[in-house]
């Protein structure tokens, strides 16, 4: 059996809700290595991690600012 199996970080899916892994990301972006992270982040989809995890910031954060844009754009068109 592959030594990174057992002994290896944890691999886990990102989860933008979670605190601690945009902190994970965070430190990545000041460092630009995972050398600290605890975890292995895994792609959902055929793709990149790290565009992947900026989309998923960019939603999390303009939802939570102007929260649902489409709601608004329809609303606004129907007046």
């Amino acid at each position: 059996m592959n030594k990174l199996i057992l002994h290896g970080r944890p691999i886990i899916y990102f989860d933008v809700q979670n605190k601690q892994h945009r902190e994970w990301f965070a430190e990545f972006n000041k460092t630009y290595s995972w050398k600290h992270c605890p975890v292995r982040f895994m792609v959902p989809e055929v793709g990149d991690l790290i565009t992947m995890i900026r989309q998923q910031l960019i939603e999390f954060y303009v939802k939570k600012e102007f929260g649902n844009i489409s709601d608004r754009f329809c609303i606004e068109n129907e007046a």
